[in-house]
């Protein structure tokens, strides 16, 4: 929004300046555009020195903002421009994601040294019927595909929280939501982070999983026991009927305990990899709720403490903000603006931009210097020579008008007043607010030193003013000095013997003029 003062004046006609009636300024906003990327560390315009009068309230009013910028005034001092990087980094917790700590998706005879197992069919023996045995085979069977299955999942569970959720994390705080693209941040509905948000706020399935193994596992050492207390000393047939096993059922025994032992320590690795699953876990449900908390302090900033505006609420709305400079008088305010991450405030997303304000009122008294365009006619007079043959010298003096222009240019400087009646008026300009257009009036009064005459002589003005910032137009009257020819001669008469120079007088003479200069000021 432009400072536009509540009614300007009318021109100067001739020599009268007519004005509208103008109140002070009693703010005044400079508007810095922010970028989208690549330019996104530069404003859309690198804001310059302004003048606001004393007291005024300077706002610095920041557009295209991202839910991500925090932006704040610096110290009131003078502070170069340091060039830094866009957002580069995750919420800071995503570096905790550890690595993936076990070795899974090995099959149980993989974990621990497995002989070779026999090859023979079992014989007819009354264990490889029995009931306790069978039971055995059938959790066996079901905990290995169990097992190779969680090993599996956890497996792809780490690689999901080690890489996939942290890049769509650091992607997501990577985009632009500057300008209308602030309304697509919203982390707790965004389809882009929906394998974020299913790893982070779901239980790990290998951990129900691993339960149940542990269940079945529990069955299979309980059945192997059994099997042992019922089939250690028993062969049947044989007399009398406690007796060593024979090698087959010794042997199935041994695989049997082999099985156990192999899924003790399947277990132990499942466990250990759900561990550092859910270390990661925990994590990622760090990171995810910082990103929320950026989200949730941002709706703040906006809905409750109004520090983020909208321009037109819709959806082609853009977000702003506004920093107040406070108010000053007579001085040179230097400050500096510069945005950081709300999810990161160690890291910018612009890069310090720096503002400088001069509090001074425009002044009722000014001086000026420049030029005045006169319609006074210069006039030089002399001793012109004429051909005159039969003569001692060949020729005749007169007395005549050596020199002569309608209209002179001379240096002038104006001391210029503008009375409290005719107030200034104002307003500003350039795609940034950054440019102001002071339109002032009021009396001139001038003086000036005339070289046209080959004299350096003192001539005047007095008029009124036009001005627009420094420069200022002058329409009035000058007083300039007109030469004549004296002693009683005129133009064209003789000169007499032994006058070597032409006698001449001077007087002041008043003539429409109008002078150009530019305005002593520190704005």
């Amino acid at each position: 929004m432009s400072l536009v003062r509540k009614c300007p004046f009318m021109a100067i006609i001739a020599s009268v300046c007519l004005f509208g009636i103008v109140e002070p300024a009693t703010s005044a906003q400079l508007t810095v555009v922010l970028q989208k990327t690549p330019n996104d560390m530069e404003p859309l315009k690198e804001p310059t020195r302004i003048r606001v009068d004393d007291r005024a309230s300077v706002t610095v009013h920041i557009v295209n903002l991202s839910p991500l910028d925090l932006c704040s005034l610096g110290a009131r001092t003078s502070t170069p421009t340091v060039e830094v990087n866009p957002i580069e980094s995750l919420v800071g917790t995503i570096a905790a994601l550890g690595a993936f700590g076990a070795g899974g998706g090995a099959k149980m005879s993989d974990v621990v040294s497995s002989s070779v197992r026999f090859a023979a069919p079992p014989p007819p023996e009354p264990m490889f019927s029995d009931p306790v045995y069978l039971r055995f085979q059938t959790f066996s069977s079901g905990f290995d595909a169990d097992t190779n299955g969680i090993v599996s999942g956890q497996k792809s569970d780490q690689g999901n929280l080690d890489n996939t959720a942290p890049k769509a994390l650091l992607d997501y705080l990577k985009a632009d939501y500057r300008g209308t693209n602030w309304q697509s941040f919203d982390p707790e509905s965004d389809s882009k982070l929906a394998v974020v948000r299913g790893l982070a706020l779901n239980s790990l399935l290998s951990i129900g999983k691993a339960a149940n193994a542990q269940a079945m596992l529990d069955q299979m050492t309980a059945l192997a026991a059994d099997l042992h207390k019922r089939f250690d000393l028993f062969t049947a047939g044989t007399t009398p009927p406690l007796a060593r096993p024979t090698p087959a059922v010794r042997d199935e025994l041994f695989i049997i305990d082999k099985k156990v032992a192999e899924g003790k320590a399947s277990m132990a690795v499942i466990a250990d990899n759900n561990t550092t699953l859910k270390a990661s876990q925990v994590a990622l449900k760090a990171a995810y709720a910082s990103l929320k908390k950026v989200h949730d302090d941002f709706m703040i900033r906006k809905g409750t403490l109004h520090t983020v505006g909208e321009l037109a609420p819709g959806p082609g709305s853009i977000l702003y903000q506004d920093l107040v400079l406070g108010t000053d008088r007579k001085t040179t305010l230097t400050n500096t603006v510069a945005c950081v991450s709300s999810a990161d405030p160690t890291k910018n997303t612009t890069n310090q931009i720096s503002l400088q304000v001069l509090y001074q009122d425009v002044p009722h008294w000014s001086a000026s210097a420049g030029l005045l365009a006169t319609f006074n006619e210069k006039r030089i007079f002399g001793i012109t020579n004429v051909n005159a043959p039969g003569t001692a010298a060949g020729y005749n003096q007169y007395f005549a008008l050596t020199d002569r222009s309608q209209a002179q240019v001379l240096p002038m400087v104006y001391l210029n007043y503008r009375p409290p009646f005719l107030p200034y008026a104002s307003w500003w300009g350039g795609s940034t607010n950054e440019d102001e257009r002071i339109i002032t009036g009021g009396l001139s009064a001038g003086f000036g030193i005339n070289p046209n005459s080959g004299t350096a002589q003192p001539e005047y003005f007095i008029g009124t003013f036009f001005g627009i910032n420094k420069l200022m137009i002058h329409p009035g009257i000058h007083y300039g000095r007109e030469q004549s020819l004296g002693g009683g001669f005129v133009e064209r008469e003789m000169v007499p013997s032994g006058l070597t120079t032409a006698p001449v007088n001077w007087k002041y003479r008043a003539a429409f003029s109008i002078g150009f200069s530019v305005r002593v000021a520190p704005y």
